[in-house]
């Protein structure tokens, strides 16, 4: 009786340890990314043929408006068509992460986070972070709403 309770358990350990690891298997790909774009306290739109010209949001509703209309959830990552041109350059910044070194009481400066390469009249875009760039299929709907801020 007591090798059939300890088979049982084993056996119920086992199978709740498999389905907790294969849980997060149906998310999209930029959801497992992780992409912290709430952290995001000011946003630069450059336009490829005005090279002075750009547009700035800072305001928070609007930043969280931009945030919510990409729709990040529904990015795939996929490779962007050879034929695809580059257009507009989205530059996202957010406050320097303070280390533990470092104290509260000085102003943080906004740092370049993530830099979003739009392409024209295709819905992929390319979005840099670090040393990392990393190619979305996204909604035509998104692709849009990017294309025209």
């Amino acid at each position: 009786m007591r090798n059939v309770l300890l088979f049982w358990l084993i056996t119920m350990g086992l199978t709740s340890f498999l389905f907790g690891c294969l849980s997060n298997q149906g998310e999209s790909k930029a959801q497992g990314f992780d992409l912290r774009l709430d952290e995001i306290q000011k946003v630069i739109v450059l336009s490829p043929e005005l090279l002075d010209s750009q547009t700035t949001i800072t305001d928070r509703y609007e930043i969280n408006q931009f945030v919510d209309e990409i729709k990040t959830e529904d990015w795939k990552l996929m490779s962007v068509p050879s034929d695809a041109v580059k257009g507009k350059k989205i530059k996202l910044y957010q406050e320097e992460t303070i280390n533990l070194a470092q104290t509260n009481e000085k102003q943080k400066e906004l740092v370049e986070m993530a830099v979003i390469t739009l392409y024209e009249d295709v819905p992929y875009i390319d979005f840099a972070i670090k040393n990392s760039t990393f190619s979305f299929k996204v909604p035509k709907k998104s692709a849009k709403f990017l294309s025209d801020y």
